[in-house]
């Protein structure tokens, strides 16, 4: 299936201050929310979402588009993880099928159709907080606590398994890949994670990192 990704004719400094925007937004959002986050809920099951990151650390599941060579595959997979493990769609009945939509108010994955006659349209719509990683962040920010850490002891001694973490490299500004808690123990986690496919990778073995994000979903 061909994924359809609008992108107007912007410069490489537009593209990057948009993204710096975002990314202020992320944090912007986890001011406005860090007192009034929803309970967990105890549908959302670790052992449930660990059995999918297994299942399909090492593959692709062809019920979901595949982004492996579309600026990567991380955010899409640990979606489908918190959606196996329990955590519901927020659809947008009105998202354009066939397409990426841009949002960080709703986060799904799910078929749909639009339209009549020559302009029906019927395929698979997808939000960017299911696939890109600063909406991911974004959307999340309202509903679950988000800290960020500088430190690689800091993110160990606070995440457990079913917990999801986002990586920004030294020298940038944004937030560049999404992985799963996985596993923790001896003293470190092991993060599941695609793009570079991993199911147990230690996060210690991950270098170059200046700020790390952690949404706790346990």
């Amino acid at each position: 299936m061909t994924v359809k990704i609008l992108v107007s004719n912007k410069t490489i400094g537009q593209i990057s201050k948009e993204g710096l925007e975002e990314e202020n937004n992320v944090e912007q959002i986890v001011k406005e929310n860090e007192n009034k986050i929803k309970a967990f809920g105890s549908s959302y099951s670790v052992t449930k979402a660990q059995a999918y990151a297994r299942k399909w650390y090492n593959g692709r599941n062809r019920n979901y588009n595949d982004y492996s060579g579309s600026g990567g595959d991380c955010t899409n997979y640990v979606s489908q993880i918190l959606y196996s493990g329990g955590k519901k769609e927020d659809q947008d009945r009105r998202a354009e099928p066939l397409w990426v939509n841009s949002t960080t108010y709703y986060w799904y994955s799910f078929i749909t159709k639009q339209g009549i006659g020559k302009g029906f349209r019927h395929g698979r719509a997808v939000s960017s907080s299911w696939i890109r990683v600063s909406d991911f962040g974004a959307y999340w920010a309202r509903s679950q606590k988000v800290k960020t850490y500088t430190n690689t002891k800091d993110v160990i001694k606070n995440a457990k398994p079913g917990d999801v973490i986002q990586f920004m490299k030294n020298g940038r500004s944004t937030y560049f890949h999404t992985m799963f808690v996985y596993g923790k123990s001896n003293g470190t986690l092991q993060l599941s994670g695609h793009s570079t496919d991993y199911l147990k990778r230690n996060i210690k073995n991950i270098s170059g990192i200046k700020k790390y994000r952690l949404i706790k979903f346990t």
